[in-house]
């Protein structure tokens, strides 16, 4: 990330247009070495979980477009902190869109669960059925986050 000015977002606002003639990255390698490392990265870094969800959708062939990180530039100092607390309440958040990927028209779940204000599980996957509501993605979501907890 040498030479690489820090972004405020970390996907620009076109992530979801593909380009069939976008130029490919010259060694696939390097990319792959990369999400590898976003992924172990991921685990303390909540708010790169989508990024690398989307770039590991690209290993095949990679394209310059899509491999440029240049939000983690600007948030080095960011990640999760567990402190000593006297509220051990369970708190559960959870959210659905309808069709996030233009081109699938798929869903995103995601959810996070809290013990008092530390963050102990989350997820965000896109849904492998299509669905017809912004009623239903949201039960859907709701669905998910109380098996979680179950």
């Amino acid at each position: 990330m040498v030479g690489v000015s820090a972004v405020a977002t970390p996907l620009p606002h076109d992530w979801h247009s593909v380009d069939d003639n976008a130029f490919l990255v010259d060694d696939p390698s390097v990319c792959r070495r990369l999400a590898a490392r976003l992924l172990y990265l991921n685990f303390t870094r909540l708010d790169i979980a989508f990024n690398v969800y989307f770039l590991s959708q690209f290993m095949q062939q990679p394209t310059q477009i899509h491999w440029k990180v240049k939000y983690l530039k600007g948030t080095v100092s960011h990640g999760l902190f567990y402190a000593a607390q006297d509220n051990c309440s369970i708190e559960p958040f959870c959210d659905s869109d309808l069709a996030k990927y233009p081109l699938t028209k798929r869903s995103v779940t995601r959810y996070c669960v809290l013990l008092g204000t530390s963050l102990v599980s989350w997820k965000s996957k896109k849904k492998v059925t299509v669905v017809c509501s912004s009623s239903e993605a949201e039960y859907r979501s709701v669905v998910v986050v109380v098996c979680e907890l179950k």
